[in-house]
């Protein structure tokens, strides 16, 4: 119950921070606290030496510790807790940033940004800098948004279904349907030179396996 309960809380908090007020360009909340720069499989793809593994844990699990609480406590308060929330993942955003630039290369940043652009998904078509980039219209900002609002609700949906108990691998195959669904639609919006531009940000496409967490004692 209690990894469910952590689940839920993973998911809730992913359903709040993929929402386009909270794109940053360093990816909000630095890849879910680092969730992105601790997977196994990422730092695998990303070619980390062990002692840059050592290093990004450290800095990720400060992270957590330093933000965690009261991210989670932000987040039990709903809408009234999201202006603070993005003030929050904005500070933390700079500082594993900041961090990171003295343990982590130029190519193995670059990879792990196009890694991050595709877990980001609609959220990332969103963004200022990625806007700019593939010349997001106004119309089409309007149905990107759009599209994340009804991403985001289904994720809090999600949310309130694993806190009432649930299969764990079920529920996180039902939020990778639920993004790949929600790219599928946002895709349909671009123009052929708009998915050339985004092909070649993102790279080759990486599926990231998400590993099951101890459960907290």
């Amino acid at each position: 119950m209690r990894t469910l309960r952590g689940l839920a809380l993973t998911l809730g908090l992913a359903a709040v921070l993929s929402s386009p007020a909270l794109a940053q360009r360093g990816g909000g909340f630095g890849g879910m606290a680092g969730g992105l720069w601790t997977n196994t499989g990422v730092q695998k793809e990303l070619k980390l030496t062990p002692e840059q593994v050592e290093k990004v844990t450290a800095i990720t699990t400060e992270m957590r510790e330093k933000y965690g609480p009261q991210m989670r406590e932000l987040f039990q308060q709903g809408e009234d807790g999201q202006a603070k929330i993005r003030e929050i993942s904005r500070t933390m955003t700079t500082e594993m940033n900041k961090a990171l630039a003295d343990v982590i290369k130029a190519d193995q940043m670059k990879r792990y940004k196009e890694i991050e652009l595709q877990q980001r998904g609609v959220n990332a078509l969103l963004d200022e800098e990625t806007g700019k980039a593939l010349k997001v219209t106004e119309a089409q900002k309007t149905k990107l948004e759009e599209i994340q609002k009804n991403l985001t609700q289904s994720q809090r949906d999600l949310f309130q279904e694993a806190g009432q108990g649930g299969d764990r691998q079920a529920l996180m195959a039902k939020m990778t349907t639920l993004r790949t669904q929600a790219m599928e639609q946002a895709s349909a919006l671009l123009s052929d030179d708009q998915k050339k531009t985004w092909k070649e940000m993102t790279g080759t496409p990486y599926e990231v396996k998400f590993e099951q967490r101890r459960p907290q004692q």
